[in-house]
């Protein structure tokens, strides 16, 4: 049997579960009114109508087996608090057109009620309601229990299995993962994929797939990654950064990573944020990386921003921010005067001269972006080791303005 709820008095138990299996063997008769369709010949044209689109065209044996499997869990004595999305599905729209049926022949497909179940609804009403229009309640549920239409209202609390609703979750689910995680979670969604339309179906199955390989990648992957990507963008546009300064290139920065990292990996950042050895702030120019997993606030790193003359204290700053809570650290330089190759060679330098706690234990430099150093050092707390990834901004194309400028003569 399946769930009724008819929302009787607390004191009208017995009588709730004689409507139960009322209702129930009702419904069964009209899944077996299917079964009958579905066992005559050319009747798949008519089946398809209440299976999700082109879901009865490419899996039909699947679609009968789900007929019966409804069957089988109505008839049972056992009962059902839910269902399946599909099987809802399935049963939403034989009931929907069997009450469009029993509008047209109520004499005949219209549900009897037996006259001893009316009695004990009634006196069981009458014993235990005050309310003056409390008959008029009772015979409006004697009403209800006639007609498939009711039994839609008392069967589904909700609706979400439809696919126009399903279809608006996977849509935000693929276009805002993270944002979508504060509706309903992905265990939950993948469970409707198969009362999704075919082709929405199709693209959910293939986003999960790709988020599922996303996902494998850790933060401090996404997060250089992200930045990575976001220099490759504004190194396009240099003439547009020159005249920043290093608050406002800051502030570049973050609005082109803080949506690629929220909506495809839940990572945040936060700007101004108050923290350190000292009672001085961050300050403006830095960014603050974290995750929120359970309630419970992930630290993951700091950016310090600064130009790259200031190395040596843009690096000491953030040794006095990093603890060991952090997974890593990250320095980006505004480089405006030097070859790129100078300016990696500054960092180097400047990074093997520094001594004491903070001296670094390994230089390693990115296979793929000469604009991406590795560092890494001893975390004093700990004596755990922490890699600081330093990323320069390059802003000096002097022989690339030359070359335009030459162009246009």
């Amino acid at each position: 049997m399946i769930y009724v709820d008819f929302d009787f008095p607390p004191s009208l138990d017995e009588l709730s579960r004689e409507v139960t299996v009322y209702v129930n063997d009702n419904v069964l008769s009209v899944i077996n009114y299917y079964i009958e369709i579905s066992e005559e010949p050319d009747t798949d044209e008519l089946l398809e109508e209440y299976f999700p689109r082109r879901f009865f065209a490419n899996n039909r044996e699947r679609a009968i087996d789900t007929i019966y499997e409804l069957h089988d869990a109505v008839a049972s004595s056992f009962i059902h608090n839910e269902l399946s999305p599909l099987h809802n599905y399935v049963l939403y729209h034989f009931l929907e057109a069997y009450s469009e049926m029993q509008k047209d022949m109520p004499e005949i497909l219209g549900f009897i009620v037996p006259e001893e179940l009316k009695a004990k609804i009634r006196k069981g009403y009458q014993e235990c309601c005050d309310e003056e229009d409390r008959m008029e309640i009772c015979e409006s549920v004697i009403e209800c229990l006639k007609s498939a239409d009711a039994y839609i209202d008392y069967l589904f609390e909700d609706t979400d299995f439809l696919s126009e609703h399903i279809r608006g979750l996977a849509l935000l689910a693929m276009h805002k993962p993270y944002s979508f995680e504060r509706v309903m979670n992905y265990d939950e969604l993948d469970q409707y994929i198969d009362v999704m339309p075919g082709d929405i179906a199709r693209s959910y199955k293939a986003f999960r797939a790709e988020m599922d390989e996303l996902l494998k990648q850790d933060a401090e992957s996404a997060i250089v990654n992200t930045i990575l990507n976001a220099l490759n963008s504004m190194h396009k546009r240099v003439a547009h950064f020159c005249e920043m300064g290093e608050v406002q290139i800051t502030t570049e920065l973050d609005s082109i990573i803080e949506v690629a990292l929220a909506d495809t990996y839940g990572i945040y950042t936060k700007r101004e944020y108050n923290m350190g050895r000292s009672l001085k702030t961050l300050g403006e120019t830095d960014l603050y990386f974290y995750k929120n997993e359970n309630g419970r606030l992930i630290d993951l790193a700091i950016l310090e921003n600064k130009e790259i003359e200031r190395f040596r204290n843009q690096y000491l700053q953030l040794m006095g921010y990093l603890n060991a809570f952090f997974k890593f650290g990250i320095t980006l330089s505004i480089n405006r005067k030097h070859t790129l190759e100078h300016a990696v060679n500054m960092i180097v330098d400047t990074l093997k001269s520094i001594e004491g706690e903070y001296a670094v234990t390994g230089i390693l430099e990115s296979n793929e972006n000469y604009n991406h150093l590795i560092s890494e050092h001893i975390v004093p707390e700990t004596g755990t080791t922490m890699r600081v990834h330093h990323f320069i901004l390059n802003l000096c194309d002097e022989s690339r303005v030359f070359a335009a400028k030459e162009s246009r003569k």
